[in-house]
């Protein structure tokens, strides 16, 4: 089994369940903040993917789910860091009150 311990400060903040909590984090953090997570995270990624990928996702371990979590809010902090070089654009309506969707046809 990996050990991922090295990334249990990440994991607690960013394993979080929902796209929108991991939105607002990120929203409300600094960039450098932002660029600590990812540079702490980003070389692990593959082997983090690899020891997810030893289940269907729909079956990943419960114990596991954290660290799905942060993998998604990794992907989820690349455009904060690599194009906007913020944490969130002023120009655009607040990400935080969007609706997620749910299933292809919500909101018809």
């Amino acid at each position: 089994m990996a050990d991922f311990s090295e990334l249990q400060p990440y994991i607690e903040r960013w394993g979080l369940v929902t796209a929108a909590e991991r939105l607002q984090l990120r929203v409300d953090m600094n960039l450098d903040d932002l660029q600590e997570f990812y540079d702490a995270v980003s070389p692990h990624l593959q082997a983090l993917i690899e020891h997810l990928n030893q289940h269907p996702i729909n079956e990943i371990p419960e114990s596991d789910k954290p660290l799905a979590y942060m993998a998604l809010a990794l992907c989820e902090v690349d455009d904060a860091i690599h194009m906007w070089k913020a944490s969130n654009l002023e120009y655009i309506s607040d990400p935080v009150s969007w609706r997620t969707k749910k299933t292809y046809s919500d909101y018809q």
